[in-house]
């Protein structure tokens, strides 16, 4: 059977599966504009095959899918710069963290190094994780769950709290970035996976770089206000 592309216009022959069940809705690019259309094709009792509204589906389903594409870029970058943030933002406020805690300045290694086991801990499951529950479902709850652990860092009150904390942390974080990767292979096109993945890693080679700096101001404001009240 043949249909007109939503696009330009140009009729395309398409294949129907006679066994593929009464209702079969699949994507097809065009063979002159290259552009993606979703064909969706009904069997009757006879066999005969009819199309569906494919120039309205098509078109919706383009729009949905250039949403994602606009937003999901800017969405793994952040993730990726603030897993990157967090390896390197405690190194210089440690005096600071360690007497608001109580504690000895060398005792804060634990919590240093905490973040970055836990990383390499749960890299391996997240792509287990990723085909077993699906990339989006995975890589959104990675990042409620690093949020949740940086909520949980900021308000520990004891170095206990906060190890237990960066190790929350460092589970999310071990989802986003790997997962975050294959959610950009599976959603965008071949052509387009080599702009993207460089958008997307600028920010993560950035954050190591400014965790110092976002640690010293922090501490520096934290001070100034305990010495101010």
């Amino acid at each position: 059977m043949t249909y007109a592309c939503a696009f330009c216009g140009e009729e395309n022959d398409t294949f129907v599966d006679p066994g593929g069940g009464a209702r079969q809705v699949y994507t097809e690019d065009c063979a002159v504009c290259c552009r993606p259309n979703l064909i969706t094709v009904t069997l009757d009792a006879d066999g005969d095959a009819q199309l569906e509204g494919n120039a309205e589906s098509t078109r919706r389903e383009s729009e949905r899918k250039d949403g994602v594409k606009t937003l999901l870029p800017w969405l793994v970058a952040v993730a990726f710069f603030m897993e990157s943030l967090d390896t390197t933002i405690l190194n210089t406020a440690v005096p600071s963290i360690a007497a608001a805690l109580h504690v000895a300045p060398l005792s804060m290694k634990v919590a240093l190094t905490s973040y970055t086991l836990s990383l390499a801990v749960f890299i391996p499951v997240s792509g287990w994780m990723a085909d077993r529950y699906g990339t989006r479902r995975v890589f959104a709850t990675a990042i409620g769950i690093f949020s949740l652990g940086s909520f949980l860092c900021g308000v520990a009150s004891s170095i206990h709290m906060l190890v237990a904390a960066r190790i929350l942390q460092g589970c999310g974080g071990s989802m986003m970035v790997p997962v975050g990767r294959l959610t950009l292979v599976r959603t965008f096109e071949r052509s387009e996976l080599v702009r993207v993945l460089s958008f997307v890693s600028i920010p993560a080679l950035v954050g190591p770089l400014v965790g110092p700096l976002a640690g010293d101001s922090s501490s520096a404001i934290c001070t100034g206000v305990s010495f101010s009240s």
